[in-house]
């Protein structure tokens, strides 16, 4: 079985998360298809909930802090 060769990517993508996946899943998700070394996001969303999901990589982690503090709300 082959390793995935993982590399160095540095940005943020907008993921716009489907419901009944959790935040990380989709964080795993994006890491395997962008072979991205190193990944995060900004806070969890509700795996029942879709919507707009931050996800940093690379470099860009460092930054994941400042959007943390971000308000999140959630229609109904």
């Amino acid at each position: 079985m082959t390793r995935i060769q993982f590399r160095r990517l540095d940005g943020i993508l907008l993921l716009d998360k489907s419901t009944g996946m959790s935040s990380n899943a989709a964080l795993q998700v994006a890491r395997r298809l962008f072979h991205a070394e190193k990944g995060g996001h900004t806070g969890s969303l509700d795996p029942l909930a879709t919507g707009l999901l931050p996800l940093c990589f690379g470099e860009a982690t460092k930054i994941a802090g400042l959007l943390l503090g971000s308000a999140k709300a959630y229609d109904a």
